[in-house]
């Protein structure tokens, strides 16, 4: 009974001692048999020494021949402890590798090569820096922001963050790990989360102060901070732009429910007016959310190639009914054999549709509309030999044209050269500013040219890479070899 509470025992595992201190990978129960024997060979030297000068005492043996036999037994014990099968054994259990943790290391096997694997694939940026500030080795997400020949430099020649270069000094100079927030604004606005730590070598044969190196962890914060500000954003400009047809709708409401309660006519075209109200805040809602999405992704980059020419021709088709509607003409010239860039089919078809619907509703006086598709720059012609080529799909319009003051600002939201005439051909102001937004997330570009009296040009620019490179931003950083990536 006294047993019935006792906790049942562990079964013995690979983690069963972790906690128990060891001698290598042996758990401490031979150490302790060791001990143990020690300690009973003392106590048999001890007694024999009592016994003997208590023999010497009473006068049955002489003083020097108790110190002397006292002596030998001691030296026997001391011979028999240090060189007795049984201790040998111990000996050598407690320096060898236990079967459970030889097993264990088997099953899980951790070499050098499997560790650089690991981190290579870790999603978020890993840089393991040398106690100067070099960069011993990085994973390939952290390729995109050091740069694929960033192994030997120092960090502040390949990271541009005022807040990381100065946690990475204060952890060189013996301070704890720090964390750090930080914006990268170029080429698109990203902010990461930085852990800098320092990392000490487990080899013995390397100097403390000599083994330590700095561990740089960023985690990408961009998604969070486009959430919060796509909700700041979206409350400011709903109330923004809701507000009129909302006072529309209520005055309109209120007219129907008082003097033209009883006014047939009156109440048919209030009502026709509250319909095209409440459209209109249903086609700016459905903008807003649409231009949310977009920057909420803007920073990540399409993995998948689109036929543009086949864009180019659905969106045209979608919008014939408006062509014919507008009385306009639409033009098409593609070129022919164009490679396929990468890109969103969804949000390209969305830019198109953008585009061309403003050049058949604001151009539609010239009563032709011209849509080009083809290279802008060949590979090759831009950049270099071996550069990447540029794909350009422009709207030609014949309309009245743009002022070029209005120029630079069509694409700010909510911003309309003329805003009862936006209004009246049903625009949000948010058409131009998701077109950009889209680019942004392409690695593209929106030009704009416009000429009183001549009509205005819309061209979209798209970079093509060489059929087999991946594209910018994609998993493609190799990552460099160090010789000693926990040494100086």
């Amino acid at each position: 009974m006294a047993n019935a509470n006792r906790p049942p025992e562990k079964p013995p595992g690979p983690l069963a001692s972790a906690a128990e201190p060891r001698l290598g990978l042996r758990p401490a129960s031979s150490v302790g048999s060791l001990g143990m024997r020690a300690r009973d060979v003392g106590v048999v030297v001890v007694a024999a020494a009592l016994l003997l000068g208590a023999a010497a005492g009473m006068s049955v043996l002489s003083v020097n021949a108790s110190i002397t036999l006292t002596i030998l037994i001691g030296g026997v014990a001391l011979v028999w402890l240090r060189f007795s099968p049984t201790t040998v054994a111990m000996q050598r259990r407690a320096a060898s590798p236990s079967p459970v943790q030889a097993s264990a290391r088997a099953q899980f096997p951790l070499t050098p090569e499997t560790g650089v694997a690991i981190i290579e694939r870790l999603p978020d940026p890993i840089i393991l820096l040398d106690k100067s500030g070099r960069i011993l080795l990085h994973n390939r997400a952290a390729g995109t922001i050091v740069g694929k020949s960033a192994a030997r430099r120092h960090i502040s020649t390949v990271m541009r963050a005022p807040e990381v270069l100065e946690a990475v000094a204060q952890v060189i100079a013996g301070e704890p790990a720090q964390v750090v927030e930080y914006e990268q604004p170029v080429p698109i606005e990203r902010h990461y989360q930085a852990f800098v730590a320092p990392v000490i070598a487990a080899a013995q044969d390397i100097p403390k102060e000599s083994a330590r190196n700095i561990l740089i962890l960023l985690h990408d914060l961009t998604t969070l901070k486009r959430a919060e500000q796509m909700r700041a954003d979206f409350v400011a400009n709903a109330s923004h732009e809701l507000r009129t047809p909302l006072a529309s709708l209520a005055g309109f409401v209120e007219t129907l429910q008082g003097p033209a309660r009883d006014d047939p006519e009156a109440r048919d075209r209030f009502l026709s007016i509250m319909q095209d109200q409440a459209r209109r805040m249903g086609r700016l809602i459905n903008d807003l959310l649409s231009l949310s999405r977009i920057e909420l992704n803007e920073h990540v980059r399409p993995a998948n190639r689109v036929d543009l020419a086949s864009i180019v021709n659905d969106t045209a088709d979608m919008l014939t009914p408006l062509a014919e509607k507008e009385g306009v003409e639409i033009v098409m010239e593609i070129e022919p054999d164009l490679p396929q860039p990468f890109g969103d089919r969804d949000e390209l078809v969305q830019v198109c549709q953008n585009l061309l619907a403003n050049a058949l509703k604001y151009g539609g006086t010239g009563k032709r509309v011209e849509v080009f598709v083809g290279w802008a720059h060949p590979p090759g012609q831009d950049a270099g030999p071996g550069s990447s080529g540029r794909l350009k799909v422009s709207f030609r319009d014949f309309g009245p044209g743009i002022e070029r003051a209005h120029l630079p600002r069509l694409t700010e939201r909510f911003y309309r050269v003329d805003v009862e005439q936006s209004r009246q051909r049903g625009g949000t102001g948010l058409g131009l500013a998701i077109v950009k937004h889209i680019m942004n997330r392409h690695m593209g570009s929106l030009t704009i040219d416009s000429e009183i009296g001549a009509g205005s040009t819309f061209t979209v620019f798209l970079p093509v890479e060489p059929t087999g490179q991946p594209s910018r931003g994609s998993d493609d950083v190799t990552q460099k070899p160090v010789d000693a990536p926990f040494a100086d």
